[in-house]
């Protein structure tokens, strides 16, 4: 089994299946509300100055990287 990576170490293109979600739970909470939960799997499309593009269940969201880290995700090979 792959070691599990924050998702804000993905690089735009990627994908991977969130293992975890960590934080208070506010932010587990407002990330489970977007799809963001564990078995999802989420899709790497963009990533800034300060933030990245992901996809997950065909909605585009926009994450700081500090809510990035809080993600766990195994990448897929």
């Amino acid at each position: 089994m792959a070691a599990s990576v924050p998702l804000m170490m993905l690089r735009p293109g990627s994908s991977g299946r969130i293992c975890d979600v960590r934080g208070c739970r506010c932010t587990c909470r407002r990330l489970s509300d977007m799809g963001l939960c564990p078995n999802a799997q989420v899709e790497v499309m963009e990533e800034g100055h300060g933030s990245l593009i992901v996809k997950v269940n065909g909605s585009r969201y926009a994450l700081g990287r500090g809510m990035a880290a809080k993600i766990m995700v195994n990448e897929d090979a």
